[in-house]
C-alpha cells in the first residue's frame, strides 16, 4: 500500500508541469473530460481497485483519500480546460501559490 500512495505522491505533482505545457500549447493529452475521472489514473485504477480491503475501504481515512483524489482530478480538468480554450491567464491564476490546486 506504501508503494501506491508514494507513487502516486511523485506522479500527481508532474501534472503541474504538464498543465504548464498545456497553457502555451493550448493543448492536453488526456483530454480535460479524461483528466476528470480519478479511477483512471494509475493510483485511481489502485484505489477503486479489488487490492484495498473493504474494512479499509470503509474507513473514513480512505473516503478522506478517495475525495482529495477526486477534488485534485476535478482542479485538473477545469484547469486543462481553461489551458485548452485560450484562457491561459486563468489557468495560470489557478496555478498559482495559494491557490485552490496548489
Amino acid at each position: 500500500m506504501k508503494e501506491q500512495i508514494f507513487a502516486a505522491l511523485t506522479a500527481h505533482p508532474a501534472w503541474k508541469q504538464r498543465l504548464y505545457q498545456a497553457i502555451d500549447a493550448g493543448l492536453i493529452d488526456p483530454p480535460p473530460a479524461v483528466i476528470a475521472q480519478d479511477n483512471v489514473c494509475v493510483f485511481g485504477k489502485w484505489l477503486y481497485g479489488t487490492s484495498i480491503p473493504e474494512q479499509v475501504r470503509r474507513s473514513p481515512e480512505y473516503e478522506e483519500v478517495r475525495q482529495i483524489h477526486a477534488q485534485f482530478h476535478k482542479l485538473t480538468s477545469e484547469i486543462a480546460l481553461l489551458a485548452v480554450v485560450g484562457e491561459k491567464e486563468k489557468a495560470k491564476l489557478a496555478l498559482e501559490d495559494g491557490s485552490e490546486y496548489s
